[in-house]
């Protein structure tokens, strides 16, 4: 592993340290031992060892690095012992590095660096050892100098064994204003990180003392100190930007591949997300990305790496959105550019991969997410500075980008119409024998739940008598749980939105009703769960048994079957329904039961529905047509 070092070589010293290798060869004409050098250190002044570097790093034996038991047995009066090691690697620092072949220092170096390293904390009491910084700095600029004299150098030094955890180490040694100042050491670390097969999440987390959460602030650290951070993103990026977005890029290409690595105790591609999203990733890379697709529209003349580095961070962005509740972070990313990011991939060539990536974030994320506010009313602001006249060539992209301004426009009217502010919320009495619907403002929740309202202490007095004292600490439960989950404003809009779509194509769910009913055929005392499903660009509404979610457990049954109790009680008057939304790769069904102001509605359908076997299609279209002239707005409150 290590060559034999040969005398001849102290020619090649420079001139300030070959005054000194004179008496060491008269003295020590074959390898010296620890000890002898010891002895000769001690001869002459610390600032004239310095000078001594490169004799002793063509002295000393890489084979006789002393072992733990041996160097734990030294006094302190022999601690220049350990000085001749550190000498050694410290001449990569202070004078210029034998010119000798890659392949026969690198196996020496690696030596000397595993040995400082394994030693460290006993060698500190006894040497003055480089501060860690300094050590990584001069570490890594020396991997930079051989890499710009051999490129195939990089596979030798990124395949030494438990390099690149050391290199991680040299990575968070860095300061911030080291990562502008030193950028050729910033980038030999990535070259090596992502050479190859590149670094494994285990290696990560044992390069970052064990804490996943750790990296993730070193990523942030370099990301931040790259990025212009403003509190909008900018129209307009400097040509001279582009360098450090490439350096930018190059640290996301390393997270990138941590990402696509499957790990073990709690080293996966899911864990290092959770870690990265609470420093404000998300929204240093929709900056990052929003830059460089405008500085490719207003430059098209710039290479392919650009292209790829947008790719990488969409691709990056597209995972971040597959976690739970992606809309927390799709309000940011919105905010500071992603529909213009993947407008701008959308101009792809149509064979590019880059449209899968593109149809998965339309599809699955961007088109469901329209269910929730915050995310409706930014999309509502970024949709209006796109550019309409953009010509699509992947048929794909271009249905799902039809598909998804359709809904977005739909949401936009309901949103308007939720922020009115001349509209007045109705509710219905929750006591079933009454049904009465007034202003919001009039009901009185019930103090133990704060769901529940009536419009009389006579009517919750009943409805207390009825069950609710049994079920007041169930329904207290799951208003916590849906607090927990969004906020007052969302679950109002949650809730609203499905009134709204109700009121608006009703006709067609009394139709869907009617022959659901003839199909299924439920008996007497059977429930039919309507499931509204909006993880789609249409809005489906399918009728089952009653069949619980998957995801229902625990407590929140006790909440269902409530529910569905009082549905058998209510003569018609409440339904069983449910909302389902996506949830980042998940869907999520949430029971919002709805309510008739009377039996008038439900009664009226049921007769149309005994009758529909007498019918034929004109005369029960008829019937439903009739249907739909005695309903009101207010008859259907969710």
């Amino acid at each position: 592993m290590h060559p034999s070092l040969h005398l001849s070589r102290l020619s090649r010293l420079p001139s300030s340290s070959r005054r000194f290798a004179a008496p060491v060869l008269c003295q020590y004409p074959r390898y010296p031992s620890p000890e002898e050098i010891s002895q000769f250190s001690n001869s002459i002044s610390f600032s004239n060892r310095t000078a001594l570097v490169p004799v002793y790093y063509h002295l000393l034996d890489p084979l006789r690095i002393p072992r733990a038991e041996y160097l734990e047995r030294w006094t302190d009066e022999k601690g220049c012992n350990s000085m001749g090691a550190m000498i050694a690697l410290a001449s990569l620092f202070f004078s210029q590095p034998p010119q000798e072949s890659a392949s026969d220092l690198w196996p020496r170096v690696s030596a000397w660096i595993n040995f400082i390293l394994t030693f460290e904390d006993f060698l500190r009491g006894l040497v003055p050892l480089l501060e860690h910084r300094k050590f990584f700095l001069g570490l890594m600029t020396f991997c930079h100098h051989l890499c710009d004299q051999n490129p195939e150098n990089l596979s030798m030094i990124a395949s030494t064994p438990g390099f690149r955890v050391l290199t991680v180490h040299a990575w968070h040694s860095i300061s911030d204003s080291d990562f502008i100042t030193f950028k050729n050491v910033v980038r030999i670390i990535t070259k090596i990180l992502t050479h190859g097969v590149g670094i494994t999440l285990a290696e990560v987390v044992e390069g970052s003392d064990g804490d996943l959460s750790n990296f993730a602030k070193l990523i942030m650290r370099q990301c931040e100190s790259l990025v212009p951070q403003t509190s909008q993103p900018s129209d307009t990026v400097q040509l001279d930007d582009i360098w450090l977005f490439q350096d930018a890029c190059a640290v996301l290409a390393v997270v990138d591949n941590f990402l696509q690595a499957e790990g073990r105790n709690r080293c996966t591609r899911r864990h290092l997300c959770e870690a990265l999203l609470p420093l404000g990733f998300v929204k240093t890379i929709a900056m990052v990305a929003s830059a460089q697709c405008d500085l490719l529209l207003s430059r098209p003349f710039l290479d392919d790496m650009a292209w790829r580095f947008v790719k990488t961070w969409v691709s990056i962005l597209e995972l971040i959105f597959r976690s739970r509740r992606p809309d927390r972070h799709l309000r940011t990313a919105i905010q500071y550019g992603l529909l213009r990011i993947v407008q701008f991939c959308s101009l792809a060539e149509p064979s590019d991969d880059i449209h899968q990536v593109v149809g998965d974030i339309l599809r699955n994320t961007l088109t469901p997410a329209t269910v929730f506010y915050s995310v409706v009313t930014e999309l509502g602001s970024a949709q209006s500075k796109l550019r309409l006249t953009v010509e699509i060539r992947n048929e794909t992209t271009r249905e799902l980008w039809s598909g998804f301004r359709k809904v977005l426009r739909a949401r936009h009217r309901v949103l308007l119409s939720f922020n009115n502010k001349d509209r007045e919320s109705r509710s219905v009495c929750d006591n079933l024998e009454c049904g009465k619907v007034l202003r919001k403002r009039e009901l009185k929740r019930c103090s133990g739940c704060l769901s529940q309202s009536y419009c009389s202490s006579e009517c919750q007095a009943l409805d207390w008598q009825m069950g609710h004292n049994k079920s007041c600490v169930w329904h207290l439960q799951h208003r916590k749980s849906m607090h927990a989950a969004f906020t007052p404003k969302e679950y109002a809009f949650l809730r609203y939105l499905l009134s709204y779509d109700c009121h608006t194509n009703r006709a067609a769910l009394a139709v869907d009703y009617v022959q659901t009913r003839r199909t299924i055929n439920p008996g007497p005392g059977t429930l039919l769960l309507t499931v509204f499903d909006y993880t789609t660009s249409v809005v489906k509404a399918e009728r089952f048994k009653e069949e619980f979610p998957r995801q229902v457990g625990g407590e929140e049954v006790q909440y269902w079957n409530d529910i569905a109790e009082r549905v058998m009680r209510s003569s018609g008057r409440m339904s069983l329904d449910t909302m389902r939304v996506r949830e980042g790769s998940r869907t999520r069904d949430l029971l919002l039961p709805m309510r008739w102001g009377s039996s008038e509605i439900p009664d009226a359908l049921e007769e149309i529905v005994v009758k529909a076997e007498l019918l034929d299609k004109a005369q029960l279209q008829g019937r439903i047509n009739e249907f739909m002239l005695r309903y009101r707005d207010t008859d259907w409150i969710v």
